[in-house]
């Protein structure tokens, strides 16, 4: 393959290629990370994680990583960056377009028509118009000094709140569905990845059915709990579920002698961030901005 004049080989990243990356990653300042709870690895077993190397008419020789990129749709239709890396800024908006072409192939046929990516500095930002991306929505980070609940909330006595179970996942993950544009819904298999990294993890149930959920983790913030989902189905929003969910959080965090909350959402999302206001939490003061870039399997073939 010609990228930019240059002869590069691109392939699927294997297990052998890991060492290679985790250098690559380290090296250069052109990286990105976004596995939510999974290893690199995981990615690996299909041309939704690929390699750029050079070949032997490259002046840096023969088999030399100069790019990875790994997409995971976890569910389709919506696929995030989840690693992302370059050797060097010279030619690298060309090759990673060359790689996520190659990587969309492999995900569209698995029925992904949408990626997403969530940096978190000014690279790759720069360049995203230039990568078919377009700015969609905004990531803001809220928190809270201290774990009491506000009198002013009101408890719907009709909600009852238990810890997850495993039989539990298909629904939550259905709810998921139902609540969230695809980039932001989370699989069976992710929310079980969630649950076994969580602080707590408590559902919500409403005339007989499950209705929401919540799980927390360790904040990056010393001594506090990070609210890292909430979700309540469409149907029974505003009748008091998010708020028991919400109660049942801040009591586990206390319950972990933690003193502080932290929890991100989308800026669009405007009822979720009434809700976190209302019970005092207030925003950081930083954010991330979300990209998205729509493609056809045609598209993606080329």
């Amino acid at each position: 393959m010609e990228i930019a004049n240059l002869r590069v080989r691109m392939r699927a990243a294997e297990e052998s290629d890991l060492p290679h990356i985790a250098a690559l990653m380290h090296n250069t300042h052109f990286n990105h990370i976004h596995v939510d709870w999974r290893l690199p690895r995981h990615w690996l077993g299909g041309d939704g994680f690929v390699v750029a190397e050079t070949t032997s008419k490259h002046h840096l020789g023969d088999g030399v990583m100069l790019g990875c990129l790994a997409l995971g749709a976890d569910p389709p239709p919506g696929a995030w960056v989840r690693m992302a890396a370059v050797r060097g800024e010279r030619n690298a908006v060309p090759l990673l377009n060359a790689m996520l072409r190659r990587a969309a192939a492999y995900i569209a046929a698995c029925g992904a028509d949408e990626i997403g990516w969530l940096p978190r500095g000014r690279w790759p930002q720069e360049w995203m118009e230039a990568l078919g991306f377009e700015r969609v929505d905004e990531v803001v980070t809220y928190v809270k000094g201290e774990l009491e609940v506000p009198a002013t909330i009101r408890h719907n006595a009709g909600i009852i709140i238990r810890d997850v179970r495993a039989a539990d996942m298909p629904t939550l993950a259905a709810i998921e569905h139902a609540a969230f544009e695809p980039l932001w819904r989370h699989s069976v298999e992710s929310l079980t990845l969630g649950w076994r990294h969580a602080l707590s993890f408590h559902v919500a149930e409403l005339g007989g059915r499950l209705v929401g959920f919540q799980y927390s983790s360790d904040s990056d913030v010393e001594n506090a709990g990070h609210l890292v989902r909430l979700t309540v189905s469409p149907d029974v929003q505003r009748s008091g579920v998010g708020s028991a969910l919400l109660i049942a959080a801040l009591e586990s965090y206390r319950w972990h002698n933690l003193s502080e909350a932290s929890l991100n959402t989308q800026l669009s999302n405007a009822p979720s961030r009434r809700l976190y206001e209302k019970f005092g939490y207030r925003p950081a003061g930083y954010h991330w901005p979300v990209w998205s870039r729509r493609f056809t399997y045609e598209e993606a073939a080329i």
